[in-house]
């Protein structure tokens, strides 16, 4: 990868959130852990 991807993931007190994990799968470290956020329909009604 041209943009430095691997040199940040293998920091080892780095933290990196990417937003398309699935397109640098292999890229990820042992140990990775994965963070899934989702939006919800707003639930104060009205």
């Amino acid at each position: 990868m041209e943009a430095g991807v691997e040199d940040t993931l293998y920091q080892p007190d780095a933290i990196s959130f990417v937003e398309w994990p699935e397109i640098v799968e292999e890229l990820l470290p042992e140990g990775t852990i994965h963070l899934h956020l989702e939006v919800l329909p707003d639930q104060k009604g009205g």
